[in-house]
């Protein structure tokens, strides 16, 4: 992709999450976006359809991010790509990226927005399903895409409710972990 177009629509999604910060997802105006982006409605319109690609965009961009810390991960501490350490690595990779992207903000993909969370929601199943499809080993006794479709979603609440409880971050990160490990450890997988 052309540099100048790579920039723009960083600048576009910078100024949208920094607005979700501000007011909620209906107050805001692809005007106030271009605004704060520092662009027109033309050049908006020339990228996005409407509010909710851009989005679900912002979300596709965490995914990838996701996906390329997750697949370092692996690189660096689970070379004989262990099930359980694959699964601990799903769920670093998913928490250091959102830490990069809401840390120091207040927010969080559970509180920004509710549009915020349906995309992040989508892109977080999809990306925990492609990786568990990858993870040949794992046998599990349910369907794998509604057992992916699970697994994100128990973490994803599991997170959502710590952070509405002020649970400290590391304390559950550490708990999600042993819940993952005992999961694949017990008879829901055939490891």
């Amino acid at each position: 992709m052309d540099k100048r177009i790579e920039k723009t629509k960083h600048m576009i999604k910078s100024a949208m999450l920094n607005l979700m910060k501000k007011k909620s997802f209906n107050k805001i105006t692809v005007k106030e976006i271009c605004e704060n982006a520092f662009t027109s409605r033309i050049t908006f319109y020339t990228y996005y359809e409407n509010k909710n690609e851009l989005v679900e965009d912002i979300a596709a961009d965490i995914k990838d991010e996701i996906m390329t810390h997750y697949e370092q991960l692996q690189i660096k501490n689970n070379a004989s790509n262990n099930i359980i350490q694959a699964h601990i690595n799903i769920i670093d990779s998913i928490l250091e990226t959102e830490q990069k992207y809401f840390d120091n903000t207040g927010y969080t993909p559970h509180t920004i927005s509710p549009e915020m969370q349906l995309y992040y929601f989508k892109y977080i199943k999809q990306f925990v399903a492609e990786t568990e499809n990858r993870l040949v080993k794992i046998n599990p006794k349910y369907p794998e895409k509604l057992f992916s479709a699970f697994l994100a979603g128990g973490v994803w609440a599991y997170i959502g409710e710590a952070e509405s409880c002020g649970h400290p971050k590391q304390a559950t990160r550490d708990e999600i972990k042993n819940l993952i490990t005992e999961m694949l450890k017990s008879k829901l997988y055939d490891l």
